[in-house]
């Protein structure tokens, strides 16, 4: 990841969020908010788009987290927001949080939510991708089981009714995730030959073809516009490097389709 420089010269990192469902990522509270931290400006940043990617972004927000090392992170629970991260549901919720872990504090406060932190897709919230925070404690980040931290509190959960919307059917969003999956497995197979033909490029894919390619993602409008007809079949967007600086985790994908095929 390519970062501002300031974080080299930082005595510490403070993350400040407010307590809101996601849309895409079911809860955005302090982990989901270090989203922001990488450049959007190329060459040495990334299209939203290529973060903010099904599969890929559970596992780049611990990734921000674990890079960051936030030392202080503090929900604003005042108010919160049910549904999701713009133009949804007030909620009142009278509560500030603060800890010293970004996902021990994300573990409260989604259980203040009345969420499980343990929970994961396709359990509500998680209606379209994976826990992040349960990926970060998998990965030895923090933990979700609430009796391993030291917290305590002066309200109840859950604060109020929370939940993230349903932009589209649990069928929908199956074939988008494991056709996603497929898209990165025939990358990794044919990569040798997609480097001679698009070094340098980002490409998508969609039905293992290369449907787009060329130097800036940007402007090409959504991934719903772009995906034509085939509207159950996911768009996966890729850097061609031939040196895979970026480490894409493709033993993901894998991990990924066994669930399909379980």
């Amino acid at each position: 990841y390519t970062l501002s420089a300031c974080f080299d010269d930082a005595d510490a990192v403070v993350s400040v969020a407010k307590m809101k469902n996601h849309a895409f990522m079911g809860i955005t509270l302090c982990t989901k908010n270090l989203f922001g931290l990488p450049p959007m400006l190329l060459p040495e940043g990334r299209t939203r788009s290529y973060y903010h990617h099904l599969i890929r972004l559970s596992y780049v927000l611990p990734d921000l987290a674990l890079i960051t090392k936030p030392c202080l992170n503090i929900i604003d629970a005042l108010t919160g927001q049910w549904g999701r991260e713009w133009g949804g549901v007030g909620r009142i919720c009278n509560a500030l949080i603060a800890g010293d872990h970004p996902i021990s504090t994300d573990t409260v406060g989604m259980h203040l939510m009345g969420h499980d932190p343990a929970s994961d897709w396709p359990t509500p919230p998680f209606k379209r991708d994976r826990n992040h925070i349960l990926i970060a404690a998998q990965r030895g980040y923090g933990t979700v089981n609430l009796d391993e931290i030291d917290w305590e509190s002066e309200v109840e959960a859950p604060l109020a009714e929370f939940d993230s919307v349903e932009t589209d059917s649990s069928e929908t969003v199956a074939n988008w995730r494991k056709t996603t999956c497929e898209q990165g497995l025939i990358y990794q197979e044919n990569q040798k030959n997609l480097i001679d033909q698009y070094r340098d490029n980002f490409i998508y894919m969609q039905g293992g073809e290369v449907v787009w390619s060329g130097p800036d993602p940007s402007n090409l409008g959504s991934r719903r516009q772009l995906s034509g007809k085939k509207k159950d079949s996911a768009l996966w967007l890729k850097l061609v490097d031939a040196e895979e600086h970026e480490g894409e985790r493709f033993n993901v994908y894998e991990e990924c389709l066994k669930d399909f095929a379980a």
